[in-house]
């Protein structure tokens, strides 16, 4: 028998060995494992709402923003939906946008319908208050007294809620070095204002979650404090005392707490568990496990059910009235009444409708989908609110404009595709730990991270999105260095470096003849080598352009040296140095003859002929990105506050300055320019997670 057995076990030892060299070259081969998920987006009934509350000069706005709140109407009609952008109305029947709310383009953190409906209130993370006639869409903005824009000042709105009948507020506002604070103010105009600064602890770990009683009398906290615990305060929101605490072992974190319609039962998630506290006996009276960290709660409005969201994407509709007791109690505790799985990333959001029969869920898949509470059925799909954009490019005919995203910790990036013409976002790839980085700039490939062992640095293709090559040969140490990179303006090369090495080492490689090692071509036949590293940066690097013709890549960082470098031998050409300690933004001129350099509130216009410095213009505001028009006379200049701004390259003079993305203390800032149409649009893109389309002779009209 021994004898028998001995070849049986070798012969499955080479069966299994040959199945494992089969994937591994599947995968290097054809890139079979590395294709994401692709969510195709049905085309909406109309593209209208991408024209509405334009700024002047603007043809269109991609992008809605990402969703931090929805409210249903009392009347079940419409429902709202807070954004980095605004507030957005749809309708609640068909899920089709109804207007953008008039107003600045602030982040709304929450919003609130009075009883009868007739009025929305919202509140910006600067603690701004707005409130709409629904009817009108007529804005009215509330005076806020002096005392609040004390307490606001400098200050970031973390998390809001609002009670039911939009009269009371409470809200987590956070400023740097100091301990998060909770307020809760009264908004009835018909009362004296007050407010009530609740002190909840000091700031270890995420600002607290909050909830108000539907009688508006108490305040609900809870957050990480000294001893790893997540207890939940129950606070008196006249007086600020705190009149009771819920504490379990079961209660091990924090995201979300939601009192029932009728103020008796209170839920809190931990990290997978929630708990349904009774108030009157303060203990918990049931628990619901799942899998995923939990990050949103909602009642349904008779208060039978309680609906749960997830960070995988997942909703959970629990039967809220449950009394879990014995054996049998165990067991219910990990049945819900549905599972809703059609989002692709985490739940921000949940809201009933008034009758109980809908719930819509909001996601940073940048999706609201609308429920049957009774079936599960998904009845609508509401598209376009995008997070934060990374980079953008257009294709090479002109009528697709990708842009990369990254709206979540690691696992949330995406690439999307956007109809240039319609203005419609048609499809969504998701990417499972690999961030995508740069875009060349003809939108045929994009740099990808990929997380997890290893530390690698590939190139994918847009039309397929799958693997194309493997950039080895770099020394970055970490994965979680922060990658910098730049394409030449045909598509041929990518430069990579980290802004992590402290002595920034730039790694070229030639896509169009790529170098292979022996090993490499044997074992991964998809991984190239570099052309060229480039030494002799003295700090880290921070930036990098491609000359037009992609001979020259200049470099700059954490001193006052530009290095320029030679991409046909690798040699240094020269280096340019300034009056300052570092650069970090760099654009080429059309004509390659000129080279700008941004410095926070400065922008330095360099001559490559001579190597001298030609002047420096001042900006105002910090400047996040550089591109010259295609004439070469103009230099755009896109800013950390949200705006662009008109630069003439010769003279230095600021010739006009265009506010349309997001504004505020905690304002989104401009990420990627470019032009289309021959230089007659330019695109803007903003991390509010909007990008517009600006008509360049309007906005370059000066007596417009």
């Amino acid at each position: 028998m021994k004898a028998i057995r001995h070849p049986i076990v070798l012969m499955y030892l080479v069966l299994i060995m040959l199945v494992v060299a089969a994937l591994i070259f599947l995968r290097s081969v054809f890139g079979v494992f590395d294709q994401e998920s692709t969510l195709r987006i049905p085309k909406p009934s109309n593209t209208e709402y991408t024209k509405w509350q334009l700024p002047k000069g603007a043809i269109a706005r991609l992008g809605k923003g990402a969703i931090n709140d929805i409210k249903f109407s009392p009347d079940g009609a419409r429902f709202a939906v807070a954004t980095t952008i605004g507030v957005w109305m749809y309708d609640a029947k068909t899920g089709a946008e109804l207007s953008l709310l008039s107003g600045d383009r602030y982040e709304f953190k929450g919003i609130a319908f009075s009883y009868d409906g007739s009025i929305l209130s919202g509140i910006t993370s600067d603690g701004e208050i707005s409130r709409w006639n629904v009817g009108t869409g007529e804005l009215h903005n509330i005076h806020i007294n002096e005392t609040v824009k004390r307490l606001f000042k400098g200050r970031y709105l973390y998390k809001v809620y609002y009670s039911k009948d939009s009269t009371r507020l409470a809200s987590v506002n956070i400023q740097y070095k100091e301990n998060d604070k909770v307020l809760v103010w009264n908004l009835d105009e018909g009362m004296p204002p007050t407010i009530k600064n609740i002190d909840v602890g000091e700031d270890e770990g995420i600002s607290p979650a909050i909830a108000l009683s539907p009688d508006n009398r108490f305040l609900a906290t809870s957050k990480k404090e000294k001893d790893k615990t997540y207890p939940v305060h129950v606070w008196n929101t006249d007086t600020g005392e705190r009149q009771f605490t819920l504490e379990s072992k079961e209660h091990r974190s924090s995201r979300a707490i939601e009192f029932s319609p009728d103020g008796k039962t209170l839920a809190s998630c931990g990290f997978d568990t929630i708990t349904l506290w009774d108030i009157d006996t303060k203990t918990p009276r049931a628990n619901f496990k799942t899998d995923f960290s939990l990050l949103a709660l909602a009642f349904s409005p008779n208060g039978k059910l309680l609906a749960s969201g997830d960070d995988d994407g997942i909703i959970n509709l629990w039967n809220a009235t449950v009394q879990q007791e014995g054996l049998a109690g165990k067991i219910s505790q990990n049945l819900s009444n549905l599972k809703l799985r059609k989002h692709r990333e985490e739940i921000v959001a949940l809201a009933f409708s008034p009758d109980g029969k809908m719930l819509l869920s909001g996601s940073k898949d940048g999706t609201i989908r609308a429920w049957d509470t009774t079936t599960g059925q998904q009845q609508f799909l509401c598209s376009g609110h995008i997070g934060n954009v990374k980079d953008i490019a257009v294709t090479a005919e002109g009528n697709t404009l990708i842009s990369l995203n990254s709206v979540a910790y690691m696992s949330a990036d995406r690439l999307i595709k956007w109809d240039i013409n319609t203005r419609y976002p048609f499809s969504s790839t998701f990417f499972n730990f690999k961030s995508p980085q740069t875009i060349s700039q003809n939108a045929s490939m994009f740099v990808v991270r990929k997380s997890g062992n290893g530390r690698k640095i590939q190139l994918w293709n847009t039309t397929k999105v799958r693997l194309r090559y493997e950039l080895n040969g770099h020394e970055f140490a970490s994965d979680w260095w922060g990658l910098v990179n730049a394409f030449s303006p045909d598509g041929k090369m990518v430069a990579v470096t980290s802004s992590a090495h402290p002595i920034g080492s730039i790694h070229l490689w030639d896509i169009a003849n790529p170098s292979k090692s022996l090993l490499g071509r044997i074992f991964n036949p998809k991984s190239i080598q570099p052309t060229y590293t480039f030494e002799g940066n003295q700090h880290r690097v921070i930036a990098l352009a491609f000359s037009p013709d992609g001979k020259i890549l200049a470099s700059s960082g954490d001193c006052p040296d530009i290095n320029l470098w030679n991409t046909e031998t690798g040699e240094k050409l020269f280096t340019l140095t300034g009056d300052q300690s570092y650069f970090d933004n760099l654009a080429f001129s059309p004509d390659g003859n000129m080279l700008a350099s941004a410095r926070h509130l400065s922008v330095y216009l360099w001559d490559l002929t001579s190597r001298r410095s030609l002047r420096k213009i001042k900006t105002h505001s910090r400047v996040q990105e550089l591109l010259f028009s295609p004439d070469g006379r103009t230099l755009v200049s896109g800013r950390r506050s949200g705006s662009i701004q008109l630069l003439d390259s010769y003279s230095g003079q600021v010739h006009s300055t265009h506010t349309g993305h997001s504004e505020g203390i905690k304002s989104k800032q401009i990420i990627k320019l470019l032009f289309l149409d021959d230089g007659k649009t330019l695109v803007s893109a903003c991390k509010d997670g909007t990008i517009l389309l600006w008509d360049w002779e309007k906005i370059t009209n000066r007596d417009n």
